[in-house]
């Protein structure tokens, strides 16, 4: 789906609207992949349920206090989070900052009943912690022909030699200048 000629990649400003955009297509998906950076730089994924996205940017999970990602976040913040439908032909990608709040408050605010099962105590239990990713880009490939319309515009490229064009959108959301935290 990544073609460099495709006249649907797009590069679009921080918007409210934008953002929405892209919490409507991951709020769908639900679950995140959630990568951290480990002592001595390999990266570990790890599923997390995507429990809110902010328009501005900043999406929020909760974890275990004592988990194993919340002490590689505290050593190292930088992380990277994918979804994918593959039923729907839509991938994302983001990456951003994360810090680890104890937040009682904003934990009640996004509370459900998923949060409940790991956190009977509910959003004041003292194990529970938040985790605030603040993007600074996102990505989606989004391919909405359906799929034979696809597999025939690959086999008509196929066929003469050429790069397959109009598989789907890619679309680039530049969120914050990562050199300025907060921008």
């Amino acid at each position: 789906m990544d073609d460099p000629d495709d006249d649907h990649d797009h590069d679009h400003d921080p918007t409210a609207e934008a953002m929405a955009e892209l919490w409507q297509r991951i709020r769908g998906i639900r679950v995140a992949m959630l990568a951290t950076v480990q002592p001595g730089g390999l990266l570990r994924s790890r599923p997390m349920a995507t429990q809110e996205c902010e328009p501005d940017g900043v999406l929020w999970f909760a974890a275990d206090a004592d988990s194993a990602k919340v002490a590689a976040l505290r050593a190292d913040p930088r992380v990277e989070l994918s979804w994918a439908d593959a039923a729907e032909d839509l991938f994302v990608t983001a990456s951003g900052t994360a810090r680890v709040v104890h937040d009682p408050d904003k934990a009640a605010g996004i509370w459900n009943s998923h949060l409940n099962a790991w956190w009977p105590a509910g959003p004041n239990d003292p194990k529970l912690r938040l985790i605030e990713v603040t993007l600074e880009a996102a990505e989606y490939w989004h391919a909405r022909a359906p799929r034979a319309i696809q597999v025939a515009r690959l086999a008509r490229a196929a066929a003469r030699g050429e790069r397959p064009r109009r598989l789907g959108e890619d679309v680039k959301l530049q969120v914050r200048d990562a050199a300025r935290p907060g921008a």
